[in-house]
This record gives C-alpha cells, sequence and structure tokens, in this order.
C-alpha cells in the first residue's frame, strides 16, 4: 500500500519542555515501524510552545521537529482554527504545565479528535472541565505515575465490577527521593537543595513542596473512582509553614535550613517506633488526604527508595492481599515513553 492511499493520522503537540521534546525524538525514531505496522502515515502538523510555534499543514519535517526552533509567534485563536480546519483524524498532545489549555482540548474533543495529556491541570480543575474531557477520546496515563499503569488499572477493576474500597501511595517521585535521603541522614534543607540542582524539583520547589501536585494527582484518582470533588476537599499537608509561600525562590530555599531539625526530630520519633516518614495519598470513599505519614519500614511504602512510586490499592477482590503497581514515577524519559504509549493506543484505534 502507497503512502498516498494509507489513513493519514495529524498530530498537533503543546509544550515541548524536558517531557515534550524527548516524545518528539522517541516519536520519531518509531515513527516509521508505527506508520508500517498500523498501515497508517502519521503527520507531526503542529508543535507549539508557550508563544513560538511552527506549523505545517502538509507535516514538518523530522529535521524541524528534532531542532525544535520554533520561528513563529501565535495565539490561542490559531491553534483554534488549526483544530476547527484540520481534517482527518486528529491527536493533540500536551505535555504543558499549563491551565490556558482546557479550551484549546475542550474544542479538540468536541470535534471528535483525541486528546493525550501528561499535563494534570485541565483534568485535575474544576470537575466540570474533568467531566467534559476525561471520556472515550481523552487518555491520560501520565498524568499519575508517570509511565505506570495507575488510571487504566483503576479504570479496568471498576469496569470489571470490583469496589475500590481504598487507594494508599506515594505519588511524587521528588518527595519520595527528598524523605529516602533523610534517612541516609541527611538534612532536610541539604536534600531539597541537592534535589533541585539535580532537576528532581520544579525550578520553584514550592511547587513540589506544598503537596499541590501530590493533591492534583489524588484528584484525577478520585474522580475515576466516581467522586464529585474539588481539590480544595482534599486535606493537604504542606511542608513548609505558610509564611514561606511569601519569600522569593531564593530566599526560600535559604530559610529551609530553619526546617531541618524539625525534620530530624520527626524521623527520629518514627524511628524509635520501627517506622520512616513518607508523604502518602490516602483515598477512601470517604475521604481523600495527603500528607507526611508514619509508616512501618517493613510495609510496602517504608520500604520505598529514591523516586519510585507505588499506588497500593485494597479492592473487594484484592482486599486481604491488596494489588500493588510500583516502579518509576518520575523521570523525563519514563514519562515521555507514557505519552507515547497512548499517541500509539489512539493510531490503534484510529486504524482499526
Amino acid at each position: 500500500m502507497g503512502q498516498s492511499s494509507r489513513m493519514k493520522a495529524n498530530i498537533i503537540h503543546i509544550g515541548p519542555g524536558k517531557v515534550g521534546s524527548a516524545f518528539l525524538k522517541q516519536f520519531l525514531d518509531v515513527k516509521a515501524d508505527i506508520d508500517a505496522r498500523y498501515s497508517i502515515h502519521t503527520s507531526v502538523v503542529c508543535v507549539a510552545g508557550s508563544t513560538q510555534w511552527m506549523y505545517n499543514r502538509g507535516g514538518l519535517s523530522p529535521a524541524n521537529i528534532s531542532k525544535l526552533d520554533l520561528p513563529d509567534t501565535y495565539t490561542q485563536d490559531d491553534i483554534k482554527s488549526v483544530i476547527d480546519q484540520i481534517s482527518g483524524p486528529t491527536i493533540v498532545v500536551d505535555t504543558s504545565a499549563s491551565d490556558a489549555t482546557v479550551g484549546l482540548l475542550k474544542q479538540a474533543v468536541c470535534n471528535g479528535h483525541y486528546v493525550v495529556l501528561a499535563n494534570k491541570k485541565p483534568i485535575s480543575g474544576s470537575h466540570e472541565d474533568f467531566s467534559e474531557l476525561f471520556g472515550n477520546n481523552v487518555f491520560a496515563e501520565t498524568t499519575v505515575g508517570a509511565g505506570l499503569p495507575v488510571l487504566s488499572t483503576v479504570q479496568e477493576l471498576l469496569m470489571t465490577g470490583d469496589d475500590i474500597v481504598s487507594i494508599e501511595g506515594c505519588f511524587s517521585g521528588t518527595l519520595g527521593y527528598i524523605f529516602s535521603e533523610l534517612e541516609n541522614g541527611e538534612s532536610f534543607s541539604d536534600v531539597v537543595k541537592d534535589a533541585k540542582e539535580k532537576g528532581f524539583t520544579e525550578p520553584d520547589p514550592r511547587d513540589d513542596l506544598s503537596g499541590i501536585d501530590v493533591a492534583r494527582k489524588a484528584l484525577i484518582v478520585s474522580r475515576l473512582m466516581g467522586k464529585k470533588m474539588e481539590i480544595n476537599d482534599i486535606h493537604i499537608e504542606p511542608l513548609f509553614p505558610k509564611r514561606m509561600l511569601e519569600d522569593s525562590i531564593h530566599n526560600f530555599v535559604q530559610e529551609l535550613s530553619t526546617l531541618d531539625n524539625e525534620y530530624a526530630r520527626r524521623l527520629q520519633k518514627a524511628q524509635k517506633k520501627g517506622k520512616t516518614l513518607r508523604y502518602v495519598a490516602k483515598l477512601s470513599q470517604k475521604n481523600v488526604s495527603v500528607g507526611i505519614q508514619e509508616v512501618s519500614t517493613t510495609s510496602d511504602i517504608g520500604s520505598l527508595s529514591g523516586p519510585d512510586n507505588i499506588v497500593v490499592l485494597q479492592t473487594k477482590r484484592y482486599y486481604n492481599n491488596p494489588m500493588i503497581i510500583k516502579g518509576p514515577g518520575a523521570g523525563v524519559d519514563v514519562t515521555a515513553a507514557g505519552v507515547l504509549g497512548d499517541v500509539i493506543k489512539v493510531i490503534q484505534r484510529i486504524s482499526s
């Protein structure tokens, strides 16, 4: 079958940051195999950063995609026009960290296109946005647990008639790394600075240490469980006092040393009981909370090390012996691979 007679699938990519760039590289590496396997011609027609983009209705060249030199400015209306006018099956891939994409994604779904998300904000905003977006045409596995199959597992359990009793876990590779290093005798301030230098944290570490990122993930999972929750319904324990929100990033990082004794004390108190500290998300049918917990060092959560994530699902079927999903929950390459996996699922659907 010649390329001209193959079905075509367009890709519009928003957010070519670290994860987005890795996704594009991985996609180009396997594009020929994907096209041959599914008798399809995939074409990246648009790559859009926060203010700059490149767009070619007929498809961007691999060389231009690899360079990621975005030559032109654009507006949201420009992307809307592309979504409205493009013909054929289209996948909108959002690897940004922006809540400004919600309208574009809704438009894409309304037009019958597909959406692949690594960006948590569109489905952890209002429940109304979640309801409009999360469905058959939206794939969002990497919004929770990076490349781990968390959301698909929860959905499959529910679709097969199981009842979820509770879910507990560590949903942040950044916070997992911090608490593992505390066990190794490092001070809280030094660990956070080290994590920031290694690129484990967001540019402003408060985005991680506030607990809001974990809360967003917990909110997405709770909504899959059928709970009509908003982010304000979740009890969130930050890792720093509220007054430190007013500091500059530099001053915030410098002031972290004032918390060293407190974390050393809390860890020592836990260790005297054979326990350690972890930042845990707890979801039940009644409530959701995220915060620091004392957990047994021999438990699945307590034995977690480094930036790995773990999700423990207790259900009607997995009651006495809960299901455990464990593995890298952070990292550019594994997250990008999860996005690529969702894109391939869409291509399978388009070609079938």
